[in-house]
């Protein structure tokens, strides 16, 4: 199990996020040369807004006392658009409501769906996930790539993309 794997599993617990294969990892996406910058996208079309990870994963982790490494778990959390009333509830949320995936912080910020529903394009760049633990993540494409490891998202979400095919959709990254 890679390290990012390993924390991956811890932070699994942590607002109920679990990575999600479909979402712009692994092996799907093309090479390519093109750059893009990490400073996070804001709000989407639907005004939902980023999350502050730097400060959640500092939170979670000095104070929680959640073992997890600081990169990692900001890499975890940068990509989610979640609505301004969760990012404002966050900072002043006790840790066993940051460390629940059944807390009300958690229904705010993770509303529950039904597992195993596929993924959704939304047409703003981002992409709607339902983890195996049964809430809602949306995931902003191009913050997901760079959170990644890859250069930049290609401007594509959905099954296809070039040569390229996935079973579900997901964000493709170059």
């Amino acid at each position: 199990m890679s390290a990012k794997a390993a924390v991956g599993a811890v932070l699994a617990l942590l607002l109920g996020c679990i990575e999600d294969p479909s979402n712009s990892g692994g092996d799907a996406g093309a090479s390519s040369s093109s750059s893009s910058s990490s400073s996070g996208s804001g709000a989407t079309g639907s005004g939902l807004v980023a999350l502050d990870a730097d400060t959640l994963c500092t939170r979670l982790i000095k104070e929680c006392g959640q073992t997890a490494e600081q990169q990692t778990c900001i890499n975890t959390f940068f990509p989610l658009r979640v609505t301004a009333a969760c990012k404002a509830a966050i900072p002043t949320a006790a840790c066993a409501d940051l460390t629940s995936n059944t807390s009300s912080l958690s229904t705010l910020c993770f509303p529950k769906c039904t597992t195993g529903t596929a993924p959704v394009c939304n047409g703003d760049g981002t992409l709607t996930l339902c983890t195996s633990t049964g809430n809602t993540h949306r995931n902003d494409c191009r913050d997901s790539c760079v959170a990644d490891g890859y250069t930049a998202w290609s401007g594509s979400c959905g099954t296809t993309y070039a040569t390229e095919t996935a079973a579900q959709p997901q964000c493709w990254c170059r």
